[in-house]
């Protein structure tokens, strides 16, 4: 079976881009922007020299924090 240039329309066909692009400021909402603020706040304040990542130091042992902790943990401070 082939296609014939008739048998199919070229605006269809979906455009395949760069979906990874750095989206602009003015694109991201306000709520995303004061979210991102926090994790960069919350990343440089729980970094631990000692285990080389990031932890919460006041606990022993430390424990690791995954990004996903880092979101909900900044999205709570913003709601």
């Amino acid at each position: 079976m082939t296609l014939d240039e008739d048998d199919y329309d070229e605006s269809s066909i979906p455009k395949t881009g760069n979906s990874n692009k750095i989206p602009k400021i003015s694109d991201i909402s306000i709520l995303n922007q004061k979210i991102a603020k926090n994790v960069t706040e919350l990343r440089k304040e729980t970094w631990c020299s000692m285990h080389n990542r990031r932890c919460l130091k006041d606990r022993e042992p430390h424990v690791e924090i995954s990004n996903m902790m880092f979101s909900t943990w900044a999205m709570e401070m913003v709601i």
